[in-house]
């Protein structure tokens, strides 16, 4: 049962990088931008009518995003979950960000976003200057598939449950322990 869980998360993430590579793995072709955001994106793939999450929920999503000279700067796939995702709290930061692109997004979609350097690094991640391997003036482009999402409640929700579980494992190795000791100490 084990070996076929890892083996649906290689496949899910072969699958991924596999699309990301056919599909536009380079800047080729046109970015639309929403007018209402200013998002810059282009969809790999995108169902219309599939259930998209709104600001202030939580994103689970896969993502890797390359600077202007095509260098990969983080890769989710290396230091996310099992599958290689990652949960972004899907907060408006500046206009055009990353966060408001992927609330155009349904689950399961794939797309591609270009993302002003200057914006994310002072805006999003607070930094007072750039990183040396990222211009002034220059655009990220991310890669990004949703795999799902949770409102805010649910999020709690979820925290708490996994709160509860952990308190509970705790206490029964506690439990497990005592007589362990009492019999050494005895």
């Amino acid at each position: 049962m084990k070996s076929n869980i890892i083996k649906l998360s290689l496949f899910s993430i072969a699958a991924t990088a596999l699309l990301f590579a056919c599909k536009g793995g380079s800047s080729s072709g046109s970015f639309e931008t929403d007018p209402a955001t200013g998002v810059q994106y282009r969809f790999i793939k995108h169902d219309e009518a599939g259930k998209k999450p709104s600001a202030g929920d939580f994103g689970h999503v896969i993502l890797y995003y390359k600077n202007d000279k095509d260098s990969v700067v983080f890769d989710s796939r290396k230091r996310g979950d099992s599958l290689g995702a990652i949960r972004i709290a899907l907060i408006k930061g500046f206009n055009g960000c990353v966060e408001q692109g992927i609330t155009m997004m349904a689950v399961g979609d794939s797309a591609e976003f270009m993302v002003n350097a200057d914006s994310l690094y002072t805006k999003t991640f607070r930094q007072k200057t750039l990183p040396p391997y990222i211009k002034t003036g220059t655009m990220l482009h991310f890669y990004i598939k949703l795999l799902s999402f949770q409102t805010k409640q649910e999020m709690m929700q979820q925290q708490q449950k996994d709160m509860m579980k952990r308190q509970m494992e705790m206490e029964k190795r506690q439990s497990e322990e005592w007589p362990s000791i009492n019999e050494y100490l005895t």
